[in-house]
């Protein structure tokens, strides 16, 4: 019995039942990013992209192509927190950004009461554990309630988040890595470098698990 027991824990170990990829959902055999091979073949790698303006650099891990937009609504609309682990853990930042201090792109305070979370935040404490970093999210508010970003154009998504946030005197002197989950025209990224800069941080760099296929 004992020996069947040991057999049955290291075939668990190899093949866990309950291995669900995060992008389909599926149960298969996963790689180390915990995607299946079909999935693996689809989603793209990104990496280090074109920062604008108020920005010193710009991540992401992936390209938000299809297998990914299951898993990202899942993670922002339907408290599929879980999958704040495996997001983080895919995350490669540059060698050469240096910050001292890691900060989530802040939810309005009615949205956050109504969603529960702030996804930005969970993948910004993984992040603070890998990296040995610590996150202050007080460094910086979001002082408007915004419409949501889906669906609007560039101009409107830069309109809409015109002034929406603002940041602590703390930040001052300081070089802060900006943690969100989906970049598509970095208009929001941006005005947080906007009144980060405002405050005089000294650089500011930021990181998201994916981006739009038009971000360069």
């Amino acid at each position: 019995m004992q020996v069947k027991n040991l057999l049955e824990g290291f075939l668990t170990a190899l093949y866990p039942f309950d291995a669900k990829c995060f992008a389909c959902g599926i149960e298969a055999p996963l790689n180390a990013a915990c995607l299946c091979e079909a999935c693996s073949i689809k989603i793209r790698r990104a990496g280090e992209l074109t920062a604008p303006d108020g920005l010193c650099g710009l991540y992401a891990a992936f390209y938000y192509d299809e297998p990914l937009h299951r898993a990202v609504h899942s993670f922002k609309y339907l408290n599929a927190r879980y999958l704040a682990r495996y997001f983080a853990a895919t995350f490669s930042l540059p060698e050469l950004w240096e910050f001292d201090v890691i900060v989530p792109v802040p939810l309005h305070p009615k949205r956050l009461r109504r969603r529960g979370y702030n996804q930005s935040a969970l993948l910004a404490a993984l992040l603070s554990k890998q990296l040995g970093i610590p996150v202050e999210g007080p460094l910086l508010r979001r002082r408007l309630e915004t419409k949501p970003q889906a669906g609007l154009s560039s101009a409107k998504r830069r309109e809409n988040m015109l002034f929406a946030f603002c940041a602590s005197n703390a930040v001052r002197g300081r070089s802060i890595l900006l943690i969100d989950d989906v970049v598509t025209t970095a208009s929001t990224l941006s005005a947080c470098a906007m009144a980060l800069n405002e405050k005089g941080a000294a650089k500011v760099y930021a990181a998201c698990f994916c981006t739009a296929p038009l971000i360069h």
